[in-house]
């Protein structure tokens, strides 16, 4: 206790500064491996359950074709709501 009493204020900016400077050094390193990634996110617009994420240094139509394949083998597919189905099917 009595060391933390006689600390200095320069002391303790420096000290400040020091752990300012570690932590955006690791940020910016951080930042430097998510550059270049892109991420596929599908997500439920009902229940906002997200279904998957996909991440890659490119993201193709297979890809994407293989994530909601895997959706729709582990979850099944469901029927169009009848909401859907009655307006796409009314006379004009």
């Amino acid at each position: 206790m009595e060391n933390a009493l006689r600390t200095k204020p320069l002391e303790i900016k420096e000290q400040y500064e020091r752990q300012l400077r570690e932590l955006q050094e690791a940020y910016g390193e951080a930042m430097l491996e998510l550059l270049g990634q892109y991420m596929l996110t599908v997500v439920d617009r009902f229940t906002r359950e997200c279904l998957a994420i996909d991440v890659g240094q490119s993201l193709k139509g297979e890809d994407v074709a293989r994530v909601l394949t895997a959706i729709t083998e582990t979850r099944g597919c469901h029927a169009p709501s009848s909401r859907t189905t009655a307006a796409s099917s009314s006379p004009r």
